[in-house]
């Protein structure tokens, strides 16, 4: 008879526990950039739905994800872009991921 032993059962748990968690915490964002402080790290995002405004800090560690999938830079985010911004839900608001939409204006049908 095969049996599991307890400390891995528990690290198993432990691991489930941690994602579930690390999900819950996680803020997604979406709307039009309305201002990009560069000097100081600041991106502030409106969202089309009721217009609430989010300012995010951008740190080093930000992936920012171009329309076209590739990687992309922060001075690209020019206002009137629409992004999804996923970040940190503690008090710094630090931005994690910021994924450009692509312009449905320029898609072709």
């Amino acid at each position: 008879m095969k049996t599991t032993s307890l400390p891995r059962l528990i690290v198993l748990s432990l691991a489930s526990l941690f994602v579930l968690v690390a999900t819950t915490f996680a803020d997604t964002f979406s709307g039009k950039v309305s201002d990009l402080d560069a000097g100081n790290a600041l991106l502030t995002v409106t969202s089309d739905v009721d217009q609430s405004t989010k300012v995010f800090k951008v740190s080093s560690d930000t992936v920012i994800i171009g329309p076209d999938g590739k990687p992309s830079q922060l001075m690209n985010l020019i206002e009137t872009t629409v992004v999804t911004v996923e970040a940190d839900a503690g008090p710094g608001n630090v931005a994690t991921k910021i994924t450009v939409q692509p312009d449905s204006a320029q898609q072709v049908p």
